[in-house]
């Protein structure tokens, strides 16, 4: 499957997803940058905690589309002849999944940046 049907199998909810993960690259970027070149422990402490709520944030957006996704699938099932039920669940969720990909993918960045933060930030001393 190429990106462009992956992106499009998902529907409407990748555009958030995506526009978040991209913020969120931008700032563990940026994180990284003045949390590991400061000498303050609590920016780089700060910046591990945005990130790790930015990255829990797009894995929860992940899954609860991914939910409703497949809700939306399992409501339209009665309307659709018994024969072809099975293949539709299966497609809807396949189609689905892809939101909860997506969301965990552009999560682990910003989880890594939380990581090296919060080991950088726990490590150096207070100053004073």
């Amino acid at each position: 499957m190429e990106v462009v049907d992956f992106f499009r199998a998902g529907g409407w909810p990748m555009f958030p997803i995506l526009m978040l993960g991209m913020v969120a690259l931008v700032a563990t970027a940026v994180g990284l940058v003045v949390g590991l070149g400061g000498r303050r422990p609590r920016v780089a402490l700060g910046f591990a905690l945005a990130l790790g709520v930015a990255g829990g944030l797009l894995v929860a957006i992940g899954g609860l589309t991914y939910l409703a996704g497949v809700r939306r699938v399992e409501m339209v099932l009665e309307l659709v002849a018994p024969q072809h039920r099975e293949q539709l669940l299966a497609r809807g969720r396949e189609e689905s999944l892809n939101r909860l990909w997506l969301g965990s993918g552009a999560a682990v960045a910003p989880l890594a940046g939380a990581a090296v933060l919060l080991v950088a930030g726990l490590r150096r001393r207070p100053s004073r």
